[in-house]
């Protein structure tokens, strides 16, 4: 997984990059997406976390996410290295 760094507008000499994210990195950020502080996300808040991430297509990475990770069919997400690793796997270019 990787994130996009743009070059800050009045420095001309610096170079755009592209910064790696760690799987705790990830985890942190969707921990911090957890507005009720249950340890699930709802369809709402992990969507928040995948554009806050840059993902392009955040609704169709969701309902993909949710197919594959929401075990019980509740709607709810568990953070957990589950969610994260689904996330790595896809090699999501977020």
């Amino acid at each position: 997984m990787v994130r996009h760094v743009p070059a800050p507008p009045q420095q001309k000499m610096v170079k755009e990059a592209y910064v790696v994210w760690s799987r705790k990195q990830v985890e942190d950020l969707l921990k911090s997406f957890d507005m009720d502080k249950d340890g699930k996300l709802s369809k709402q808040e992990l969507q928040a976390a995948l554009n806050k991430l840059g993902s392009r297509c955040g609704f169709l990475r969701v309902l993909r996410a949710l197919r594959h990770a929401d075990s019980n069919k509740d709607g709810l997400i568990s953070i957990d290295d589950h969610l994260v690793n689904y996330l790595f796997e896809c090699r999501y270019k977020l």
